[in-house]
């Protein structure tokens, strides 16, 4: 199952709301059927929530397309023209896309962010690379102790409902105590970790400084007894 349902909505009316969303294999969800479930979203909540995401590819879909070398020049100057951005039709292609180029980030948006704006949500994403700030693993590791611990039947019914009751069993404190304890510790020790190769890496510029200027001196040295046979 996608771990995005799980990290964006711990109650299980959300988690099962759409059907099209119960998927066993990672592979079989994308972009369109997240969409789908996205919209699904404000129906089972009485206020705005925060929702966490990864960046796989099924996340960052973009609202609209923005054109590319492969975008047809007249699709490019409708798109100029939609955006009011001034240009000339008389143009080539390499300098149209070198105007879209210098505007196009105004209107790189992605498009699950823009529908949870609407519906009043806030999308938080992840840091590519850094799955280690993915917190929910902790909270699903108690879900998934919770179940195993429990499951008698293996039968997917009583699994189902094992589920839903572990999900509600998450607390509040357990998001305070497992996750915010841990995601500043995480954040204090990567921080030193940044200092710590910000100042190797300065060492190691200034010896690979210091021992060309040490060549450089002893080539000269070299050149100045030639200079004088």
């Amino acid at each position: 199952m996608p771990s995005l349902l799980i990290k964006a909505l711990f109650r299980p009316h959300n988690l099962y709301s759409n059907p099209k969303v119960q998927l066993t294999i990672h592979e079989e969800m994308n972009s369109e059927v997240l969409k789908k479930w996205f919209l699904d979203l404000k129906r089972g909540f009485d206020e705005p929530c925060v929702i966490v995401m990864g960046n796989a590819s099924y996340h960052s879909a973009y609202a609209e397309k923005i054109p590319s070398t492969i975008t047809k020049k007249v699709d490019i100057v409708a798109w100029l023209l939609n955006k009011n951005i001034p240009h000339n039709a008389t143009e080539t292609r390499p300098e149209l896309l070198n105007i879209v180029k210098e505007h196009k980030e105004k209107y790189r948006a992605y498009e699950l962010d823009q529908i949870a704006y609407e519906i009043g949500f806030e999308v938080v994403r992840l840091p590519p690379y850094h799955c280690q700030y993915n917190l929910i693993e902790i909270i699903w590791a108690q879900v998934k102790g919770e179940i195993a611990y429990k499951n008698k039947t293996f039968k997917i019914k009583d699994v189902r409902k094992l589920l839903d009751e572990a999900l509600l069993n998450v607390t509040v404190e357990d998001w305070k105590k497992k996750c915010a304890k841990y995601a500043e510790k995480l954040q204090e020790e990567d921080f030193a970790k940044s200092g710590s190769r910000d100042d190797a890496i300065e060492r190691i510029v200034i010896n690979l400084q210091d021992d060309r200027e040490s060549s450089f001196s002893e080539s000269e040295d070299e050149v100045f007894y030639v200079e004088n046979l």
